[in-house]
């Protein structure tokens, strides 16, 4: 529609064109409680979710309101404007809409435990309430004396849970063994290797050994809020 804006407010101020006696039709995503205007040439009308807003003198070149909607409070410029008046302005809540979406990140994996979690990890499955971040960092606790690399590929993030995905390499000329014991800490709700074995073999010295991967393991690591 010509003359229809949308407007995603994030705190700060608001930019309406009003021309003199055209009201403008300004729609809040809360019912609004009470408007305060900055001069008496300007006339407000609350209807539910909505103010209307007109300019009642052609000498006035811009003027402030303050729309105050359950504990939000959206201060408004309203700009004179001879030509491209605004007829009807969206505003929505980017913060609420983000609070709604914390909320249902938090409604769809409270009843997820960390069993599920782990399994679809390894099966490399997206997870709802759960966003997914690609990553390759060394983990330099794990780095001793040059035996064992980890880094962490991806990680699976929620309100409740982190999933870890850790890669372990063996740098040694020497096969090593692995435990979920290795992993038990503060925080930590679950551990899972990807060979029940925890069996890693010798680096390799050569191209064909290095294609079985054998010297490689992934680790399924999963913390509660607070732990690292």
């Amino acid at each position: 529609m010509d003359g229809k804006r949308f407007i995603d407010w994030n705190g700060e101020v608001i930019m309406i064109n009003a021309g003199v006696n055209k009201a403008v039709q300004v729609n809040f995503p809360l019912p609004i409680l009470e408007v305060i205007k900055a001069t008496e040439s300007i006339d407000v009308q609350i209807r539910e979710k909505t103010v209307f807003v007109k300019i009642l003198s052609a000498d006035l070149a811009d003027t402030q309101i303050f729309v105050s909607a359950q504990g939000v409070t959206y201060p408004i410029l309203v700009k004179i404007s001879l030509e491209n008046n605004d007829f009807v302005v969206d505003i929505r809540d980017l913060r609420q809409i983000i609070a709604q979406k914390v909320m249902e990140e938090q409604r769809l994996t409270k009843d997820i435990d960390p069993v599920t979690l782990v399994v679809a990890m390894a099966r490399d499955e997206a997870l709802a309430g759960f966003s997914v971040t690609q990553r390759d960092q060394l983990l330099k606790r794990f780095n001793k004396n040059g035996l064992l690399e980890a880094r962490v590929k991806k990680v699976y993030q929620s309100s409740f849970f982190t999933g870890f995905i850790v890669e372990l390499k063996n740098k040694s000329i020497l096969p090593l063994v692995i435990s979920e014991q290795d992993f038990v800490g503060p925080n930590v709700a679950a551990v899972a290797l990807e060979r029940e074995s925890g069996y890693l073999a010798p680096t390799p010295q050569d191209a064909e050994t290095a294609v079985k991967g054998q010297h490689k393991m992934l680790v399924y690591l999963i913390v509660v809020p607070g732990g690292q």
